[in-house]
């Protein structure tokens, strides 16, 4: 799908925290001669199998269908470097799409190694932000969804927005390779295992899709550090509800008994 940069506020700020959560840089375009160029063409290209570009067509009309969705989803990423093993879970609910993130929502999840596993609320009605942080017993609000900070940024990416893009998979679709990796089962749902070069430099992600109903179960994206170390981030997602019937009050900023609120710093 086409990954649009814009609505400026909210979309530099998800990209830059992303960066700096991940590590992840685009590598060098290497020197390439015109002879070897030409075969690796004709590589990717034998590498598009119509069988997974099926597939995927299927995916995207069915999801384009979609207004909101709620899932229970869990995060892992793996490699090298501070941070890596940890594993996000929680619910997530949202509907709409405002650049990289989504409209409005709510997401409730602990975080590996916080305090008693105490819950983590992140959420956003279009207009404010906020992060109920249960360690400081604070809760953050601005209209800035820099508010969130770096802990409720990796919350946030819980939620796929490829559930409420326009065009969710067209990116999928016109990968330059793209393979059918077999079936797999995903929270014991029987899915189609698709694998991901996009035709943006550096861009690589496996998929998994619900036989069933053409959905998306889990994702896993691709990543090279700047020190050159490899890693991934892993989603996947369970219980999944399509288009529940949604309340705009519940994701207005929530105060628990005994919380302060903040309007005037950011979460660290």
């Amino acid at each position: 799908m086409k990954r649009l940069i814009c609505l400026l506020t909210l979309t530099l700020f998800a990209a830059a925290a992303f960066a700096q959560d991940e590590g992840q840089t685009d590598p060098p375009k290497p020197e390439v001669k015109p002879e070897v160029k030409k075969e690796t063409k004709k590589e990717d290209a034998a590498k598009r199998d119509p069988k997974a570009i099926e597939i995927l067509k299927k995916v995207d009309a069915t999801t384009k269908k979609i207004q909101a969705v709620r899932y229970h989803a869990e995060r892992t990423v793996t490699g090298a470097g501070p941070g890596r093993g940890a594993t996000i879970a929680g619910t997530v609910t949202f509907t709409g799409i405002a650049g990289r993130t989504p409209e409005k929502f709510l997401i409730k999840a602990k975080m590996t190694g916080s305090v008693d596993a105490t819950e983590f609320i992140v959420g956003g009605n279009g207009d404010m932000f906020f992060f109920v942080d249960p360690e400081s017993k604070i809760v953050y609000e601005d209209l800035d969804p820099g508010v969130m900070g770096q802990r409720g940024n990796r919350i946030l990416r819980l939620a796929m927005i490829e559930f409420t893009h326009a065009t969710p998979f067209s990116d999928e679709i016109n990968g330059k390779v793209v393979e059918l990796k077999g079936d797999e089962k995903i929270g014991g749902e029987d899915c189609h295992k698709i694998h991901v070069v996009y035709s943006q430099a550096g861009q690589v992600a496996t998929w998994w899709f619900s036989k069933k109903d053409h959905l998306p179960r889990a994702v896993e994206r691709f990543f090279t550090n700047p020190d050159g170390s490899k890693g991934s981030s892993l989603v996947k997602i369970t219980k999944l509800e399509v288009d529940p019937k949604l309340d705009d009050s519940i994701f207005k900023t929530i105060v628990p008994e005994g919380y302060t609120k903040n309007t005037d710093d950011f979460a660290p």
